[in-house]
């Protein structure tokens, strides 16, 4: 009867502790506002490198050609087949692409 009785009351205070209303209860009494101002504030992407800038499989940072849009039909076939491929960039366009897009 005994260890029945502990597992009981086990049971009741394991049921109370998880309760919604216990817990809000108890964390409503708790300053949290000072956790909150030492949150570092989220970084914004730039939108138009977003667009114009992706990651390969390897984690280099490639572009696409330009010269790819209108007037092709004077354009020669080499041409247009080199411009279909992604431009690597360079390493100093890299530190500028990670100031703009720092979750890349």
């Amino acid at each position: 009867m005994r260890g029945q009785r502990g597992f009981f009351l086990f049971f009741f205070l394991s049921i109370l502790l998880s309760s919604h209303l216990f817990l809000r209860k108890y964390f409503a009494s708790i300053d949290l506002s000072h956790r909150i101002a030492l949150r570092m504030p989220k970084l914004k992407s730039h939108s138009g490198a977003k667009k114009r800038v992706r990651k390969t499989g390897s984690g280099k940072i490639a572009m696409k050609r330009n010269s790819r849009n209108h007037l092709l039909q004077q354009k020669s076939k080499r041409q247009k087949a080199l411009s279909r491929t992604l431009l690597p960039s360079s390493s100093q366009e890299v530190k500028n692409l990670k100031l703009l897009l720092p979750y890349l």
